[in-house]
Parts: structure tokens; C-alpha cells; sequence
């Protein structure tokens, strides 16, 4: 196999991550450690980033997480012992304020659905974690936004695990474009920049987004837009996630 391109595209996203403005204490459950020897290099160009704890085990993770209370967590599906995918799913729902991603081997929906459910931020394929992908995960993790591998997210779109209990007020044109830049992970001003409005409309915009998808903060209307279908990351790679507008 011919590495070259993963390569380059490797060297691409490490230039942009470099430009990130990351402030994270950062925890890593792993099935071994070399994450954590790549996440310490990356401390040197990013200061605001801190790893803080590092573990191969699903058992030890509870404990870890209390002793040196992590912001963002990155969760492999992979473990030494345990289900990393189980695992994310339960510090989600004990740790609602802490941002989580999952790094998912299997294709398939199951490992995934819990923690689509307990509204995990991230969740990344590792199998595509090439062309971009991984750093559009991880710069959406070190956001307000949400992230879900396109094909994960119609697979379970299509099952029965997604909230369909209430149904959404429509979204005006203008309110579908910011959502999109909501699910990116972008803040009011770069809103307002992009897409030429001032940023009291931006703001406005994502109050009434906010009412009409009934959440209270815009972490939380990011994984609802996703997990309702209204919009995905597409076919678009480091770039804004494109509408998807399902049936609603």
C-alpha cells in the first residue's frame, strides 16, 4: 500500500491544528498509547492544550476522569478491556459539560448507537480518518459544533434510535445556513463574517434556532441538528457541513 497521500494529507491537517486555538485538558482512552505520545508533541505548538491522563482500560477511566477532571475526551472503540464505545456513552450521560469523541472501528451502527443516544459530540470512523476527516473531528471536538461520519449518520438516522418525538418549527433559508455554520463549530463573529450579516443577527438567528429545536446552549443544538437529520458533514471534507434536509 502506498502511504504518500496519507502522508501529505497528514502534514496538511498538522499545519491547520497548529492554528487552532485550543484550550483543553485533554483525556485519552486508547487499546495502546501511541495517541497520547502524538497528543504530547502536539502540546508544543498548541499551549493551550494539556494532556492529562491516558489509559488503555475501560475500568480505569471513571476514576481517572474524577482525579483530573478532563474537559474533551477522544475514546477509541478499541481497548485493552472493555467496549470504548459503551464506555463514551456512560461518561456522556455522568458528565453531560464534558465534550467526547468517539473513534469508532466498526462500520456498523451498534458500537455507535448508545453513544449517538447519550449525545456524544464527535464520532469519527477510524477506516476514514484520512483526506481530512480526522481534522475535521478534532477541530469540531475543540469547538461548540458536532461531528458524525456521514455514512454512520444515515445508517442510524434510519433506525430507530434518533429523537423524533416533537416536531421542529420549519427554518427559514437564512436559519438553515447557520445552523450549518453552528454545526461547524463556528462562534457568532466568524458567522457574521461568513456569510455577510452582522453578528446581532447572528445572534438572533441562533436564539430563535435554539427555540425552535428546543435546546439551550449551541453544543447542544450542533448534536441535535445532527441527530435529527437536518443538515450533515456531506461529501465535504474541511469545509462546513452541507444541508441535508430530510423530510421535516
Amino acid at each position: 500500500m502506498d502511504g504518500s497521500a496519507f502522508i501529505e494529507s497528514t502534514r496538511e491537517s498538522l499545519h491547520k491544528l497548529a492554528s487552532l486555538v485550543v484550550d483543553s485538558r485533554l483525556m485519552i482512552v486508547a487499546g495502546d498509547l501511541s495517541p497520547g505520545f502524538m497528543v504530547v508533541a502536539y502540546e508544543r505548538i498548541n499551549p493551550g492544550l494539556r494532556l492529562v491522563s491516558l489509559c488503555t482500560c475501560a475500568s480505569e477511566a471513571h476514576d481517572l476522569i474524577l482525579e483530573h477532571q478532563p474537559s474533551h475526551l477522544i475514546i477509541c472503540s478499541d481497548l485493552e478491556s472493555g467496549d470504548g464505545s459503551q464506555l463514551a456513552a456512560e461518561i456522556k450521560r455522568q458528565h453531560a459539560t464534558k465534550r467526547v469523541m468517539l473513534i469508532q472501528r466498526s462500520p456498523h451502527i451498534g458500537g455507535s448507537r448508545e453513544a449517538w443516544t447519550a449525545g456524544c459530540e464527535v464520532i469519527v470512523l477510524r477506516r476514514k480518518t484520512g483526506g481530512g476527516r480526522l481534522f475535521d473531528a478534532y477541530r469540531t471536538l475543540f469547538t461548540d459544533g458536532a461531528f458524525c461520519d456521514p455514512d454512520l449518520q444515515r445508517q442510524l438516522l434510519r433506525s430507530d434510535c434518533h429523537p423524533q418525538t416533537e416536531k421542529i418549527e420549519s427554518l427559514t433559508t437564512r436559519e438553515e445556513e447557520v445552523l450549518v455554520e453552528i454545526v461547524y463549530g463556528l462562534t457568532n463573529g466568524q458567522i457574521s463574517e461568513r456569510l455577510g450579516i452582522s453578528e446581532a443577527t447572528a445572534k438572533r438567528h441562533v436564539y430563535n434556532l435554539m427555540q425552535k429545536l428546543n435546546v439551550s446552549n449551541r453544543a447542544h443544538l450542533a448534536t441535535r441538528a445532527l441527530r435529527t437529520g437536518l443538515c450533515s458533514w456531506g461529501l465535504a471534507d474541511n469545509g462546513p457541513p452541507r444541508m441535508s434536509l430530510s423530510s421535516k
